[in-house]
């Protein structure tokens, strides 16, 4: 789909296949000659989508929906939780990929390398992450030969909802600050702050989406990946 030597910069997703409903993005500064201000290929759909300076945080726009609870939530407390589960997930472990997440309080990742969790098609994470209305802040993501760069770098069957993220993402062919790649996947009432810098298909939101994303707002940047960057 993309050419060698192109890339496609986009302020929320670089191409979408799936569905994008209720979404909104705070002007981007980034710099491309082929930068779109929300996507740059839409296979899918994309409905009640908006160029804004104000919006509720991930809380607040989660408050009055309807979450069903299931049994064996794993509370998140800490940074240094959060990073051995990302890497028992990146191993292939069925109970981590396929887990069920709640953070319970705001996260500080400053001074630590996060790996994408879900680094690839073939590790994926397919389990549910509730952001609780609560922040991973100073996510710091580098890998110019990873294909799938974010907080989450390959999606598939999962659910996200109600996370705030805060860093900088810095990847391959498919980069976003939330996910790389979403895949049949739900994200719901997320919000990011970050600067992208991707090579190919980049979205400040999600690089690519084949799934649905409903209720979420990003701002920040979206530049071309140089290898100099962080």
């Amino acid at each position: 789909m993309w050419k060698q030597g192109r890339n496609i910069l986009s302020a929320f997703v670089g191409v979408n296949q799936g569905e994008i409903l209720d979404c909104h993005i705070k002007s981007f500064t980034g710099k491309g000659k082929v930068e779109q201000p929300f996507c740059y290929s839409n296979e899918g759909i994309i409905e009640n989508v908006s160029d804004i300076t104000d919006v509720k945080s991930a809380e607040e726009q989660s408050a009055g929906l309807e979450v069903q609870e299931v049994d064996s939530v794993i509370e998140v407390r800490s940074a240094e939780q959060l990073l051995e589960i990302c890497k028992q997930v990146n191993l292939g472990d069925s109970f981590y990929y396929s887990g069920h997440y709640r953070l319970i309080n705001d996260l500080d990742l400053k001074g630590m390398k996060w790996i994408p969790m879900g680094s690839s098609e073939r590790e994926p994470f397919c389990g549910i992450f509730d952001g609780n209305g609560y922040a991973i802040k100073n996510v710091k993501v580098k890998g110019s030969l990873r294909d799938y760069s974010g907080f989450f770098g390959y999606l598939k069957q999962a659910v996200v909802k109600r996370l705030s993220l805060e860093g900088t993402v810095a990847g391959g062919a498919y980069t976003g600050a939330l996910a790389g790649v979403s895949e049949d996947s739900d994200i719901t009432s997320c919000f990011v702050s970050a600067h992208v810098y991707g090579r190919y298909y980049t979205g400040g939101f999600v690089g690519k989406n084949a799934g649905r994303i409903k209720h979420c707002y990003c701002a920040g940047k979206v530049a071309k990946r140089k290898i100099w960057i962080i």
